[in-house]
């Protein structure tokens, strides 16, 4: 889960691709953005350094409506010992951040098919950007 957490907070990303328009967005909460479908890695940045590696192109995370998320290393693993891992997330009080298994990122950007996270790690701006 260690390994989850650092890629999940340490990626970072500039490119936000929405799909629908603000109006759109403006009637799903949060909740529904979030847990709509499975997120994607597309990028992940520290000092804006891009660093996500190929075998980290087809993880994914999927955040269920009971607060249950789970991460899949996909079929490239980075590491061999890589397996699904099981976690829960929430919303901070003004869903202006988001924390899974306790740690908190703030989000940049929430749509219906991007999300971008950031925050500071080491004095570092850190990155996270998924998408649909």
């Amino acid at each position: 889960m260690k390994q989850f957490k650092f890629l999940l907070f340490i990626l970072l990303a500039s490119i936000i691709i929405p799909s629908c328009s603000k109006d759109d967005n403006d009637s799903k909460s949060n909740t529904d953005l979030l847990t709509s479908a499975p997120w994607k890695y597309v990028d992940f940045k520290v000092a804006g350094m891009s660093l996500l590696e190929d075998c980290q192109r087809d993880d994914i995370i999927t955040f269920s409506k009971d607060f249950n998320s789970v991460f899949n290393p996909g079929t490239m693993k980075c590491d061999p010992s890589e397996v699904i891992e099981a976690g829960t997330w929430s919303f901070s009080a003004d869903e202006k951040s988001l924390i899974i298994d306790g740690d908190s990122a703030t989000i940049a950007s929430l749509t219906s098919t991007s999300l971008v996270l950031t925050q500071i790690e080491s004095g570092f701006v850190v990155e996270i950007s998924l998408q649909h």
